[in-house]
């Protein structure tokens, strides 16, 4: 829990500091969400927002393929090369979707914090 409070007042700042220099607006919900992920799944955080796809990055099209259907969310995670054999990882794709599908979407939010730009 603590991780979460100083990783949300760290993105918190950040955005604030931005938004005074002109820079993207960022909702408390999405820095809320975009901390949740940071510390929920940190290993894919450079994979989501560094790798540009067609003017996306995954995280833009694991956002909207998880509200799409199932062979969607399916082919954009082998597009990413996120499936694997390994235990457990089924399922940690599977909370990774369902909170994914929740609003708001954060791949805007996620690529304005992590990547300065």
């Amino acid at each position: 829990m603590k991780r979460y409070i100083n990783l949300f007042r760290f993105y918190t700042f950040i955005t604030y500091r931005r938004h005074l220099d002109s820079g993207p607006e960022v909702s408390a919900e999405q820095i809320a969400k975009l901390a949740v992920l940071a510390i929920r799944w940190p290993d894919l955080l450079t994979l989501l927002t560094l790798t540009d796809l067609n003017g996306q990055t995954p995280l833009e099209v694991l956002e909207h393929s998880a509200r799409d259907t199932t062979d969607s969310w399916l082919a954009a995670l082998a597009t990413f090369e996120l499936t694997s054999p390994a235990d457990g990882l089924a399922t940690r794709l599977e909370h990774f979707r369902q909170f994914l599908r929740k609003a708001p979407d954060i791949a805007e939010a996620a690529v304005s914090l992590l990547l300065s730009r």
